[in-house]
């Protein structure tokens, strides 16, 4: 199994381990139809809701076939974009499968040779002892023709619909939830009113979880969080995450300008997790978030006045793989703030009063100032991409994030990540940054300091250094 790095979001501590990664895979049974239909593949980003059925407890009218089309991998799209995480390719249907029970549903091939997955629970919403962040979920091949699923987890869970292949996606099909599952609340959103979503938080009651969809967030959350904060404006809410997915990308440098460049066509997937010893982390194709955090996300305010959380978890997936070990929770708040300018607030670095720490470093003696040092704080060491910010602009990160996108170096060490940044930030700025990064501390070979005089651009003519919100 592949082992990947949690970034925490933690109120007393960072804590950087590493986690194995699982999938449960799942026994079912099949019948496959005597004939296919082929067509053309579904062009949606990943399905459209084809036919309806009623829901007669509450006279809701329920999607429960939908038509869906492969597309590439999460991991794939993951690569492309040089990221340290990836988002989400699952597909929320709006169904739970409670524990023991089963689910029947009827798949039609619509082209090409594959099928979808059926994926039984969602990372991080349950977890036991040998399982503390709840990576274990249920995960089936479906067939042509009729599918029996039986949940063999002690837990029940959510349903979702996986058609996510690593290279060249052809291939569609039709997905019918026949019986056996429970509907959810299941908020979509410019499709579901508050009016709806206020009568299934009351009739779909029995289920533990309901889910809230936008064009780049899923957010699972518990019933009793969501009935708590039942009278928010959930549209607006889901709009503003997908701000925050745009403004992260917009900083990426994400702007279509060339194939690489093209943005994700991924979902956030943001999981209410219960175990206590966490608060927020992100890894392995989601956020979670603590029970007592989860108005960061189902409030307005919350998600965008509020939401320096889930913008810092966000923004770790778009962390690009060149950052050495002491920026883990530094780099991934270029995003943080990125989405901060966009509200109109003031920086973060300014309000918790962080720049006079800077000053206090910047008075070190130069044989003892170093950046990478465990007494330097993240916070202090934020202020030196904030200043690149502030001499260059958000072109300057849009430029670096294409280069090393175009580049694809492969960096093996610290030594050659802090060489990649430095060089790749003065192409960026136009500038020679040796001194900057002499004052920051920059321990590193002379040789790459040889590097940037070599590439004869002028001095920057302010000194970063000195720039502060």
């Amino acid at each position: 199994m592949n082992k990947l790095n949690i970034c925490f979001l933690s109120k007393a501590a960072i804590l950087l381990p590493c986690l194995a990664v699982s999938t449960l895979f799942i026994g079912f049974s099949s019948c496959k139809s005597a004939t296919e239909e082929l067509v053309a593949p579904n062009t949606a980003l990943n399905s459209t809701a084809v036919s309806t059925e009623l829901d007669t407890r509450a006279g809701l009218t329920i999607d429960s076939t939908f038509t869906v089309s492969e597309v590439l991998a999460a991991e794939t799209e993951q690569s492309r974009l040089g990221m340290q995480f990836q988002f989400s390719d699952l597909e929320p249907v709006g169904f739970y499968l409670p524990a023991g029970q089963s689910v029947t549903l009827k798949v039609t091939k619509l082209a090409g040779t594959r099928y979808p997955k059926l994926i039984i629970g969602t990372l991080s919403r349950a977890y036991s002892v040998a399982d503390p962040y709840g990576s274990t979920v249920g995960s089936v091949q479906l067939v042509e023709g009729t599918n029996t699923i039986t949940n063999p987890q002690d837990v029940g869970g959510l349903l979702y619909l996986k058609y996510a292949v690593a290279t060249a996606p052809n291939s569609a099909a039709t997905v019918k939830f026949v019986s056996g599952m429970k509907s959810v609340p299941f908020y979509k959103q410019g499709k579901t009113t508050n009016a709806q979503w206020l009568q299934m938080l009351t009739t779909f009651n029995t289920v533990p979880d309901v889910q809230l969809v936008s064009k780049r967030g899923i957010i699972v959350s518990s019933l009793a969080n969501a009935t708590t904060y039942k009278t928010e404006n959930q549209d607006l809410i889901l709009q503003h995450i997908d701000n925050v997915f745009e403004q992260e990308s917009q900083i990426a440098g994400l702007d279509n300008s060339a194939p690489q460049h093209a943005p994700s066509t991924k979902r956030v997937l943001i999981v209410q997790h219960s175990n206590l010893n966490y608060y927020m982390y992100s890894f392995g194709g989601r956020i979670a978030i603590a029970s007592g955090a989860m108005n960061s996300v189902l409030t307005v305010n919350g998600i965008s006045k509020d939401g320096w959380g889930p913008w810092h978890e966000i923004g770790h997936a778009f962390q690009q793989t060149w950052k050495w070990d002491a920026l883990g929770e530094v780099t991934t708040n270029i995003y943080s703030l990125k989405v901060q300018r966009s509200y109109g607030i003031a920086s973060r670095l300014k309000t918790d009063n962080i720049w006079p720490n800077a000053t206090t470093f910047f008075a070190q003696p130069d044989a003892t100032r170093d950046f990478n040092a465990s007494t330097t704080n993240v916070w202090v060491r934020l202020c030196l991409f904030q200043q690149l910010y502030l001499a260059f602009g958000d072109k300057f990160y849009q430029d670096q994030h294409k280069a090393y996108r175009i580049e694809k170096p492969v960096l093996t060490t610290e030594a050659a990540k802090m060489r990649w940044f430095m060089l790749s930030a003065c192409k960026a700025s136009g500038k020679n940054l040796g001194n900057f990064f002499k004052k920051w501390g920059f321990k590193v070979d002379a040789s790459v300091y040889a590097e940037i005089n070599a590439l004869n651009l002028p001095l920057p003519t302010v000194d970063p250094t000195t720039l502060k919100d």
